[in-house]
């Protein structure tokens, strides 16, 4: 019985329950009152409280409400135009951002010049842009950095 009980034991330790820990978050516009703050105080301490959240999770998902581009001529008849510095997908990702929707009202506010700027310089950070049809509209295949965790993998339209 005690043999029994002990294979049992053992059978159970055996097997590894993987979770993929995904958080999702609203809108990031890094344009107007923020881009302000940003050159007082910079994104990275902007980001300082998210951090501390992001750092928990294997996915962190923004819905990235502007440009990242250099272009300097928005489209035309728009009311509200946003548009951050190149340099912005890069402290994203070092602060635990991995992928950026780009399906909102503002990826376009840079005409197609802009959002094809914004899909290259996210790529080039290593932030996946995902919900644009110019950027292969499948769904964003998410994978873990971890070993034991490789073959988990889920499934995310934007």
């Amino acid at each position: 019985m005690l043999k029994k009980i002990l294979i049992l034991i053992i059978f159970f330790f055996s097997f590894k329950i993987y979770c993929l820990d995904i958080s999702f978050s609203g809108d990031m516009m890094l344009s107007r009152y923020v881009k302000k703050a940003i050159k007082r105080r910079s994104l990275n301490c902007l980001l300082d409280s998210l951090r501390i959240i992001y750092k928990d999770y294997d996915y962190n998902v923004v819905n990235l409400e502007c440009a990242i581009t250099a272009n300097t001529t928005p489209v035309k008849n728009k009311k509200y135009i946003f548009k951050g510095d190149s340099d912005y997908p890069l402290i994203l990702r070092k602060n635990f951002i991995t992928h950026a929707v780009l399906a909102n009202n503002h990826s376009y506010d840079y005409g197609i010049d802009g959002l094809n700027e914004t899909i290259e310089n996210l790529t080039k950070a290593n932030v996946f842009p995902i919900g644009i049809e110019q950027h292969n509209s499948a769904p964003a295949i998410m994978k873990t950095n971890y070993w034991d965790k490789k073959s988990l993998s889920t499934s995310l339209a934007g």
